[in-house]
């Protein structure tokens, strides 16, 4: 059923004024750009590859993404320095991946570049946020709570 542009407009309106609190962070938005485009290189790998590099490789971008979006929406510091670890750990994951996909020449080495330079970006806006986090969090505590705070000394 295809809805008119009037409606779609509208639904986009009151989309905007019911902001995702996600769509705020630009790690999110530069993560949402990497899973489009690991999407359509994907579609170019031989076919017998769309269920195995490939769909590791989606996936990888889909979770990076989504652990971003878990961080964002969690009021518990803990827990969002949590999903930001997970998120870089698909980042760290999803490069190692394109580095194989690269070797296989399945991807261009400047497709390659791109996409490792993109992930290198958003694993240290990662952790540029990360890093925020926690010092708030200490400065909170006095900065020297023991609590549930044992990931500051990581």
């Amino acid at each position: 059923m295809n809805q008119s542009r009037d409606t779609r407009s509208a639904n986009a309106n009151a989309a905007n004024e019911n902001e995702f609190r996600f769509e705020k962070w630009n790690v999110w938005h530069s993560a949402r750009e990497v899973s489009v485009l690991v999407i359509r290189l994907t579609q170019e790998f031989p076919k017998e590859e769309r269920i195995g590099l490939a769909m590791t490789l989606r996936s990888q971008a889909m979770d990076l993404t989504a652990m971003i979006s878990s961080a964002s929406v969690t009021w518990d510091q803990d827990e969002k320095v949590t999903w930001l670890d997970k998120a870089y750990r698909s980042g760290q994951v999803l490069a190692s991946h394109i580095f194989i996909a690269g070797d296989l020449k399945w991807l261009s080495d400047e497709q390659v570049g791109e996409l490792l330079g993109r992930i290198s970006q958003i694993t240290g806006q990662i952790g540029g946020l990360r890093k925020s986090i926690l010092s708030r969090d200490r400065e909170n505590d006095g900065g020297g709570g023991q609590g549930n705070s044992w990931r500051r000394n990581r």
